[in-house]
This record gives structure tokens, C-alpha cells and sequence, in this order.
């Protein structure tokens, strides 16, 4: 598949990629299909992408990657936090994993990267939580549902995108303050976790 990519983009600069794909636990694929889509997937991208020359990578991540299965408390995280002891799933170690390949494809002087990590995405089109609803199907979680999390529109979540690649095309200071880093995307306001539904 490289080949057909490096072939199919050769003609056409490119100057930036976002990449969103991903494979999550709520489709039903096991977590070996899950893997190879999230981390191998990535790896593809990211050698597709040196190949071309591409100046900016934006990966999309998720805010779980850095959530500790021991404690589950997502409240304060910062950009600096350590990586957790255990992930809370396949989902969250795979976007982890991708997380250090994007990191680690950051060269300053030919394609710079960073890393979004947004928050639970709600909004028009969703076809994962609300899916789930219309067809009856019980959002799973644990606990009494009280939980809450940061619940981000996928408007905001589409911003930040856009300005994390007008910032890495910018200026040098801007690039450089940019890359290679990640940033949590969220609405600043905590719901509880069925509120969407």
C-alpha cells in the first residue's frame, strides 16, 4: 500500500497531513486489527509521508492514551504528565504507541509533527455513541455512570486541527515551540459520561 500512495501522491505536492485514522474497540475487531491499524497504520503514514517530503504531521490521538488503568482519573492532566504505569485498553496503548512513532518522526529541519488528544468527541455524524443509542444498544461504562468527563464538539476538535497545521506552517518560532508535542483538545466543561446519549 505504500507503493500506491507514494505513487498516487507523487505528482501532487503535499505539504501537510492530519491523520486521523484509527480502529476502536466499540466496532468489535480484535485488538491485533486494532493494533495494526492504529501503530502500523501510523508507521506507513508517517514513511509515506518522509518520502514525499511532507513539511507538517498532525496525529490525532486521544486524551485515554495517557489515562492510567489503575487510577482512571483523567482530572488535571497536563501535556507534561508521565506515561501510565498500564493503559485502560488496546485503544489507549495503540494511540500511545502511535503517539512515540509521531514524536520520534519530528525533524526540525524537514517534517515537523504534533499531537492532538481530544477529549470524548460528540457531535453531527457521530456514528459511534449515538449509533449506539438509536439502535437501543446500552453505552457501555463502569460504575454507576456518574463519572464525568470533558465532552468536546467535533467543531472544536476540527479547529484545533486547523490551527495546529497553520501553526506548524508558520513562522520558525511557531514550529519549533509546536513540534514533535502534545496537546489535549477539550471544552473545559465536565458532564457525565451518558449525558450525550
Amino acid at each position: 500500500h505504500i507503493e500506491k500512495a507514494l505513487k498516487c501522491f507523487k505528482s501532487v505536492p503535499v505539504d501537510s497531513v492530519i491523520h486521523t485514522a484509527s480502529l476502536i474497540p466499540f466496532l468489535g475487531v480484535p485488538d491485533e486489527a486494532i493494533w495494526t491499524v492504529n501503530v502500523d497504520g501510523t508507521k506507513n503514514v508517517l514513511n509515506v509521508c518522509a518520502a514525499l517530503g511532507v513539511r507538517s504531521f498532525i496525529y490525532t490521538s486521544s486524551a485515554t492514551s495517557v489515562l492510567d488503568l489503575r487510577t482512571r482519573v483523567s482530572k488535571n492532566l497536563t501535556e507534561d504528565c508521565p506515561p501510565p504505569n498500564q493503559h485502560v485498553d488496546t485503544y489507549a496503548t495503540t494511540k500511545f504507541a502511535a503517539e512515540r512513532l509521531v514524536a520520534d518522526a519530528n525533524q526540525p529541519n524537514r517534517m515537523v509533527t504534533c499531537i492532538l488528544r481530544p477529549a470524548a468527541i460528540f457531535g453531527r455524524g457521530d456514528k459511534v455513541v449515538a449509533d449506539r443509542a438509536i439502535l437501543g444498544l446500552d453505552l457501555v461504562y463502569l460504575g454507576d455512570g456518574s463519572a464525568r468527563i470533558d465532552w468536546v464538539p467535533v467543531e472544536a476538535v476540527a479547529r484545533a486541527h486547523v490551527l495546529a497545521e497553520e501553526a506548524l506552517s508558520s513562522d520558525e518560532k511557531r514550529r519549533q515551540r509546536m513540534q514533535g508535542a502534545a496537546y489535549f483538545i477539550g471544552n473545559n466543561e465536565e458532564r457525565q459520561y451518558g449525558w450525550y446519549v
